[in-house]
């Protein structure tokens, strides 16, 4: 059942406008139908301008006109979101115990008007943010919900009351939820939750983007949020999309803490690894997630710092690398991942339209899917540490270790896709190590197809063969092999004579096989190599004038 709200603003509107997008969502529990204020304000301005109706008060008796509109709109509930008046016996007698205000301080601790102010010039280290139920006391009645705001080094009334919207545009929307359900039940001095109702209140859609790799997430962030999904992000994320006109919450919004130690600590916090790791099959974990004020994620996007770019690169010193280590990142994919029953993680960004679609399609993510994506996750932590446990050692100097240790961890990353195995009914695929260099060979990299069919497992086996013989010979050379064995090598003083030194080792077996050449294929070695049947060519170059002779065999590759 949707209750009839009301909301009593003086200010800019902050609170409203934080009312208004959680009722947009279906959260709030009702419909805000009456905006009141007693004086101009740009939050009057903003009701009126979405349409919704509106009251400046005028001098007294203004506490019989605002119960007399209350009553005419049928308000159940009230919050008061920088209201400046204190309410009288009309209002308070008409809707006891059904009236919120947000108060920026832990109360009982400085009460009234400058509460920051106050707080910073009390020294004080802790401030925070305080709900309470309205009675005739001022900031005295009873208390809802408190959370705690830290106060920092260098914080002005500016820089701490901006922190202080941010906790305060979370717990009014929910608070003023609960009041609306029936969740909240006075008893003397205190506020008692009825955790039943609260866990039974709609769950926000909200995702986690924290992303490295910003490809395609404009584009899921517009298609997360058309579907209603908050976007709770992260430094570089959450400008990325902020920059692109998508409302973003900030990471430190939710935590009530900035990034701490250059970035080091930013999701490590358990307003964000409960919302992750509850069990929401569990009504315990619901009740406590509840009772926290935690709100669940259903998806968290995550992809991990570039480690093994890093590790390739001359230029970085041993600390520049220790920076490109995750730690929250993993962090979220391994929590989100273990809680596959309860949401969905993506670690690829190949993977953003199909997440969309089935959104879009299903409203949301399958059991199927979200247990293919947690298995695809742990994969992506998997090999992410193993490709630091595989360079860290040597980076720090430490020894090298035996040959052939009892357990050896090595990452591999697929480029591509072959047509089939050594035989046509088995499967294959091609993978290499991340970052290898270009001395690993011209395979190290994936496979630059020139012309002809895609290359079998059969041919790259050979053609590595081929080419890891060539780059242990001199200048110009030339390697044939025919099912990995070799058919002959020969170094010479040109590309031409290195071919025909190599065809004299086995002229039979040549017939059919591949070739590597250590230089560029210039026209006369093309016209050569065209005379003979040969599967694959590998050469790191091509001239202009050998492509044309080389296109007349179109099963060349």
């Amino acid at each position: 059942m949707s209750a009839s709200l009301a909301v009593g603003v003086s200010g800019q509107g902050t609170n409203l406008a934080a009312l208004r997008r959680s009722e947009e969502r279906g959260l709030l529990g009702g419909r805000i139908e009456l905006v009141f204020a007693d004086r101009p304000c740009p939050a009057l301005e903003a009701a009126a301008a979405w349409g919704r109706p509106t009251l400046l008060l005028g001098p007294a008796p203004w506490d019989a006109e605002l119960a007399a509109a209350l009553g005419k709109a049928g308000i159940e509930a009230i919050a008061l979101a920088g209201f400046m008046r204190r309410l009288g016996p009309a209002v308070l007698g008409g809707w006891p115990d059904r009236i919120l205000n947000v108060h920026p301080s832990l109360l009982p601790a400085f009460p009234g008007a400058h509460a920051v102010s106050d707080a910073l010039a009390a020294g004080v280290t802790i401030t925070g943010v305080t709900v309470h139920l309205v009675d005739e006391r001022l900031d005295g009645g009873p208390i809802v919900m408190q959370e705690a705001v830290p106060i920092r080094t260098g914080d002005d009334e500016a820089r701490l009351t901006e922190r202080l919207h941010a906790v305060e545009h979370r717990l009014l929307p929910l608070a003023l939820a609960r009041l609306a359900a029936g969740a909240l039940r006075r008893d003397g001095r205190h506020v008692r939750l009825d955790l039943a109702r609260a866990a039974r209140l709609p769950s926000p859609r909200r995702a986690l983007l924290s992303v490295s790799d910003k490809t395609g997430l404009v584009e899921l962030g517009r298609g997360l949020a058309g579907l209603g999904f908050e976007l709770v992000s992260t430094g570089g994320t959450a400008r990325t999309l902020g920059e692109a006109g998508l409302p973003v919450t900030e990471v430190a919004a939710v935590t009530g803490f900035p990034e701490l130690l250059d970035g080091r600590v930013k999701t490590l916090h358990p307003r964000i690894h409960a919302g992750i790791l509850a069990d929401r099959r569990r009504p315990e974990h619901v009740a406590q997630l509840a009772e926290a004020a935690i709100e669940p994620f259903e998806l968290v996007v995550v992809n991990l710092y570039p480690f093994a770019a890093a590790a390739a690169r001359p230029d970085l010193d041993l600390d520049g690398l220790i920076e490109e280590i995750d730690i929250g990142g993993p962090s979220l994919v391994r929590a989100a991942a273990k809680n596959h029953a309860s949401l969905g993680v993506v670690t690829d960004p190949v993977g953003y339209p199909a997440l969309l679609e089935e959104l879009r399609q299903e409203g949301r993510l399958s059991e199927a899917t979200r247990r293919s994506l947690a298995a695809a996750a742990f994969a992506h932590t998997a090999a992410y540490d193993a490709r630091i446990a595989a360079v860290l050692p040597g980076r720090l100097g430490l020894p090298v270790g035996e040959p052939l240790p009892p357990r050896r961890i090595i990452e591999l990353e697929r480029v591509q896709v072959l047509r089939y195995g050594e035989n046509p009914h088995q499967a294959a695929a091609l993978y290499r190590l991340p970052g290898a260099p270009a001395s690993a060979g011209p395979l190290a990299a994936g496979v630059t197809l020139v012309q002809g069919k895609p290359l079998s497992y059969n041919n790259l086996l050979d053609a590595a063969a081929a080419a890891r013989i060539g780059r242990d010979l001199r200048g110009p050379a030339c390697v044939i092999v025919k099912h990995t064995n070799p058919c002959g090598a020969a170094e010479a003083d040109d590309p031409l004579l290195a071919w025909e030194g190599a065809l004299a080792g086995d002229q039979v077996s040549a017939y059919g096989g591949v070739v590597a050449v250590t230089r560029a294929i210039d026209r006369p070695l093309a016209e050569r190599l065209v005379e003979l049947f040969l599967e694959v060519v590998v050469a790191p170059a091509l001239r202009p004038e050998a492509g044309p002779i080389l296109a007349a065999k179109p099963n060349l590759r």
